[in-house]
């Protein structure tokens, strides 16, 4: 939904190599049917350079956040940026935020 507002790209990190595989292949045909591919750029870290009208997607934003501190609120600080974690609500399992606090 971000590519049919006013972003041109949309940034996506991702915690591991592994899981830009995974993703990339399971989101190959809808990048390609809606005629994005070129506008979805996947990245394991905040290493990269932003436009004014680009976005970033955080996938387990808990674990990139505390991974890359000082990156992930620079990115933060200046651009949009949706952050997704994947806490566990209803367990006893507590949260990598909850760990890191403690």
């Amino acid at each position: 939904m971000c590519l049919l507002t006013h972003h041109s790209v949309v940034h996506i990190v991702l915690p591991s190599k592994a899981q830009i595989r995974r993703e990339t292949e399971e989101f190959k045909d809808f990048w390609i049917n809606s005629d994005k591919v070129g506008q979805v750029i996947y990245h394991c870290d905040f290493e990269f350079d932003m436009g004014d009208d680009h976005i970033i997607i955080c996938d387990e934003a808990d674990q990139l956040m505390f991974q890359y501190t000082e990156k992930y609120f620079e990115k933060a600080r200046k651009h949009e940026i949706i952050s997704l974690t994947a806490s566990i609500p209803y367990s006893e399992k507590m949260s990598h935020e909850s760990v890191v606090m403690k």
